[in-house]
Protein backbone atom coordinates (compact mmCIF):
# COMPACT_ATOMS: atom_id res chain seq x y z
CA UNK A 1 0.00 0.00 0.00
CA UNK A 2 1.72 3.82 -0.69
CA UNK A 3 2.13 5.82 1.94
CA UNK A 4 -0.16 8.70 1.13
CA UNK A 5 -3.22 6.35 0.41
CA UNK A 6 -6.44 6.38 2.28
CA UNK A 7 -7.39 3.09 3.46
CA UNK A 8 -10.80 1.36 2.67
CA UNK A 9 -11.96 3.05 6.13
CA UNK A 10 -10.78 6.50 5.34
CA UNK A 11 -12.00 6.65 1.92
CA UNK A 12 -15.17 8.97 1.39
CA UNK A 13 -17.77 6.72 -0.23
CA UNK A 14 -18.40 9.09 -3.39
CA UNK A 15 -16.30 11.95 -4.92
CA UNK A 16 -17.61 14.58 -7.26
CA UNK A 17 -15.27 16.35 -10.59
CA UNK A 18 -16.74 19.37 -12.75
CA UNK A 19 -15.08 19.43 -15.50
CA UNK A 20 -15.86 21.20 -18.86
CA UNK A 21 -16.25 18.73 -21.81
CA UNK A 22 -13.89 21.25 -23.86
CA UNK A 23 -11.22 20.53 -21.25
CA UNK A 24 -8.20 18.09 -22.49
CA UNK A 25 -8.85 15.83 -19.81
CA UNK A 26 -11.68 14.73 -22.04
CA UNK A 27 -11.43 12.06 -25.15
CA UNK A 28 -13.62 12.53 -27.76
CA UNK A 29 -16.00 9.39 -26.03
CA UNK A 30 -16.24 11.78 -22.83
CA UNK A 31 -13.77 9.46 -20.79
CA UNK A 32 -12.24 11.35 -18.29
CA UNK A 33 -8.39 10.41 -18.48
CA UNK A 34 -5.47 11.91 -16.38
CA UNK A 35 -2.09 12.94 -18.05
CA UNK A 36 0.33 10.19 -17.44
CA UNK A 37 3.14 10.27 -15.01
CA UNK A 38 6.77 9.12 -16.73
CA UNK A 39 7.36 6.07 -14.67
CA UNK A 40 3.57 4.53 -14.11
CA UNK A 41 2.29 3.08 -10.70
CA UNK A 42 1.97 4.65 -8.10
CA UNK A 43 2.56 8.51 -7.47
CA UNK A 44 6.03 9.41 -6.01
CA UNK A 45 6.01 12.38 -3.37
CA UNK A 46 7.41 14.73 -6.36
CA UNK A 47 4.15 13.89 -8.39
CA UNK A 48 1.76 14.89 -5.31
CA UNK A 49 4.35 17.93 -4.63
CA UNK A 50 3.70 19.40 -8.37
CA UNK A 51 -0.57 18.16 -7.91
CA UNK A 52 -0.66 20.30 -5.16
CA UNK A 53 1.76 23.67 -5.87
CA UNK A 54 0.85 26.77 -7.81
CA UNK A 55 2.72 25.42 -10.51
CA UNK A 56 0.58 23.69 -12.98
CA UNK A 57 2.56 20.53 -14.47
CA UNK A 58 0.85 17.30 -15.64
CA UNK A 59 0.82 14.68 -12.82
CA UNK A 60 -1.70 12.05 -13.38
CA UNK A 61 -3.74 13.03 -10.79
CA UNK A 62 -7.21 14.32 -11.23
CA UNK A 63 -8.15 16.46 -8.26
CA UNK A 64 -11.77 15.54 -6.59
CA UNK A 65 -13.65 16.41 -4.16
CA UNK A 66 -15.91 14.60 -1.53
CA UNK A 67 -17.99 17.78 -0.71
CA UNK A 68 -21.27 18.68 -2.63
CA UNK A 69 -21.06 22.36 -1.95
CA UNK A 70 -17.41 22.68 -3.02
CA UNK A 71 -18.07 20.91 -5.79
CA UNK A 72 -20.88 23.67 -6.47
CA UNK A 73 -18.56 26.53 -5.71
CA UNK A 74 -15.80 25.13 -8.00
CA UNK A 75 -18.55 24.89 -10.68
CA UNK A 76 -19.70 28.50 -9.88
CA UNK A 77 -16.16 29.85 -10.51
CA UNK A 78 -15.56 27.91 -13.89
CA UNK A 79 -18.93 29.29 -15.18
CA UNK A 80 -17.65 32.84 -13.94
CA UNK A 81 -14.34 32.62 -15.66
CA UNK A 82 -16.43 31.96 -19.35
CA UNK A 83 -16.31 27.98 -19.27
CA UNK A 84 -19.51 26.25 -20.87
CA UNK A 85 -20.89 22.91 -21.00
CA UNK A 86 -19.49 21.67 -18.08
CA UNK A 87 -20.01 18.32 -16.24
CA UNK A 88 -20.10 16.69 -12.27
CA UNK A 89 -19.04 13.40 -12.51
CA UNK A 90 -19.75 11.54 -9.51
CA UNK A 91 -17.43 8.27 -8.40
CA UNK A 92 -18.20 5.71 -5.99
CA UNK A 93 -15.18 5.10 -3.98
CA UNK A 94 -15.46 1.31 -2.98
CA UNK A 95 -13.07 -0.39 -4.65
CA UNK A 96 -11.02 2.17 -6.05
CA UNK A 97 -7.28 2.18 -5.40
CA UNK A 98 -5.22 5.15 -5.56
CA UNK A 99 -7.87 7.72 -3.91
CA UNK A 100 -5.33 10.48 -1.30
CA UNK A 101 -6.28 12.92 1.25
CA UNK A 102 -4.92 16.62 -0.41
CA UNK A 103 -4.65 17.93 3.28
CA UNK A 104 -2.84 14.48 4.33
CA UNK A 105 -0.42 15.25 1.98
CA UNK A 106 0.20 18.36 2.42
CA UNK A 107 0.42 17.76 5.82
CA UNK A 108 3.16 15.10 4.79
CA UNK A 109 4.58 17.56 2.29
CA UNK A 110 5.39 20.20 5.10
CA UNK A 111 3.26 22.78 3.09
CA UNK A 112 3.21 24.72 6.21
CA UNK A 113 -0.76 26.82 5.74
CA UNK A 114 -2.47 23.05 4.86
CA UNK A 115 -4.82 23.26 7.56
CA UNK A 116 -4.90 27.81 7.26
CA UNK A 117 -6.26 27.07 3.56
CA UNK A 118 -8.88 24.21 4.90
CA UNK A 119 -8.11 21.53 2.70
CA UNK A 120 -10.19 18.80 3.00
CA UNK A 121 -9.55 15.82 5.19
CA UNK A 122 -10.15 13.15 2.47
Amino acid sequence: MNLYELSADEKPSILFRVECLASTSFKTRGDLCAQRTIHGGAPRRHDLDNHLSWERRPTGLPSFSNGWRRTMRRRKMLEDSGEKDMVVIAVWTKDLTGVYSAKKVALMLGYPDAVAKGYPTT
